[in-house]
């Protein structure tokens, strides 16, 4: 079943770059040798002229009986994993092809210079009436909108480096500090994870430490590839990490065993990336929520996608912060003054200033910045969130309604991995080196049988 072509002249997407890549694969240079080529990988033959198969490719998708087996073998060529779709090689752009080979081939066929390795996967946000109408509605903006546009990367980073806020230079401490130890050492080491997985960009010195850690393990382990997948659904802030990645590796060695692929797709419905982001060979996959972003999220949302996209052995890396013994005065204060700088509340404000000009809110950033007001309390969705949990809530009155522009979460430890049980994530590590920011390890487990 194909999702986009219907029609044999509606054509192959990135058909040249992915023929010559064919080619170059097999050795060949004609539409019947590539199809002698591709024959040899079929589990089944077709009574059909193989070269003529090749060129009615270019035109869509080869039709009819058996066709599926044309489709397996041209997946064998280019490495791709046993179960990716039929509809992939015709329907998905070039880069997602490059991006789904194993290295060896993406060495034959390199990614053209002049296209970006970010490969967009079903992400639609965008700021207009009808959002705002739902904002109102839930009193509750859609956080993610805070990341769309060119300045939300500035945005972003002001907000982390306001002078109240120490949770980004916390966070990079006590992470350095987990990937030396020996849960973490013994879990990358003998080929017990093919792939890593990074939910949410941002700063990436955290990925520089993970990637540091991860080359000092493995460095000498021959033939040993780990996927480095990262996921944003801001365009603009996984291209800025990805670019700072790339500029930390031009000043020291580039990991001899990873693979970086920075996906544009929503982490709160990862399904769709399953079969991209799972290692073929079977091997674990640890996915990595770091930063206290789990605070910033629909929890319910976001295990479910996780559970969704994990299998039995899998691991999720999570740092949050929790306020157990800490009295709700100093919770106040506290959440008060990091979320009260002049960045946080530019960030929180990027989603409604269009809806500010409509108004005639004066357009001077520090009129604005003085009607964002941060309060403590439960989160405003009061159907979903863990049990015990206190949110940081910038808010606005606007359109007669108190509306959240941004809200991060804050937990009890128990309340919340007993949370995470419920979806068949247990506890495997924990780091009491600080009692209010920690990270924690969670393996996936098989549901209990009723």
């Amino acid at each position: 079943m194909y999702k986009k072509f219907h029609d044999d002249d509606e054509g192959i997407l990135d058909w040249e770059q992915k023929i010559e890549a064919a080619y170059k694969l097999t050795g060949t240079r004609s539409a019947a040798s590539l199809a002698r080529a591709v024959e040899a990988h079929m589990e089944r033959k077709l009574d059909s002229d193989y070269g003529d198969l090749i060129n009615r490719w270019k035109k869509g998708p080869p039709r009819g009986d058996g066709h599926e087996f044309f489709f397996k073998g041209m997946n064998r060529i280019f490495g791709l994993p046993a179960d990716t779709p039929n509809y992939f090689l015709v329907e998905e752009p070039y880069i997602s092809v490059w991006a789904a080979m194993p290295a060896q081939n993406q060495g034959v066929v390199p990614l053209p210079a002049q296209q970006e390795f970010i490969h967009t996967f079903h992400v639609d946000l965008a700021v207009n009436d009808e959002n705002f109408s739902d904002w109102l509605r839930n009193r509750l903006v859609d956080q993610r909108n805070m990341y769309i546009g060119r300045d939300c990367v500035a945005n972003y980073h002001r907000a982390a480096n306001d002078k109240g806020y120490k949770n980004l230079n916390m966070c990079q401490v006590l992470l350095g500090d987990f990937v030396e130890s020996d849960p973490w050492v013994e879990l990358i080491s003998n080929n017990k994870v093919g792939s890593v997985v990074i939910l949410g960009a941002g700063s990436a010195e955290k990925d520089d430490i993970v990637l540091s850690s991860i080359d000092k393990i493995t460095r000498n382990e021959r033939k040993r590839l780990i996927n480095y997948a990262i996921i944003d659904a801001s365009y603009d802030m996984l291209f800025d990490t990805y670019k700072h990645i790339q500029e930390i590796f031009q000043t020291k060695d580039r990991p001899a065993n990873v693979q970086i692929q920075p996906f544009h797709a929503d982490f709160t419905d990862l399904y769709p990336l399953k079969w991209k982001i799972q290692p073929q060979d079977g091997s674990a996959t640890v996915f990595m929520c770091l930063g206290g972003t789990i605070g910033n999220i629909n929890e319910n949302n976001f295990l479910t996608s996780i559970r969704a996209c994990s299998k039995e052995g899998d691991y999720l890396l999570l740092a949050a912060e929790f306020i157990d013994g800490i009295s709700p005065r100093d919770i106040e204060t506290r959440l008060k003054e990091e979320y009260g700088g002049d960045g946080m509340k530019d960030l929180a404000l990027g989603p409604i200033r269009g809806e500010l000009d409509r108004q005639g809110v004066s357009p001077v950033k520090e009129d604005r910045r003085k009607k964002v007001v941060v309060n403590v309390g439960p989160p405003e969705r009061f159907d979903d969130f863990i049990e015990g949990t206190i949110a940081a809530k910038l808010q606005i009155a606007i359109s007669g309604t108190m509306l959240t522009l941004l809200e991060s979460k804050r937990y009890r430890l128990e309340k919340f991995k007993a949370f995470f049980r419920g979806f068949d994530f247990v506890g495997a590590y924990e780091r009491n080196d600080n009692p209010r920011f920690k990270h924690l390890l969670f393996r996936r487990t098989t549901p209990a049988l009723e």
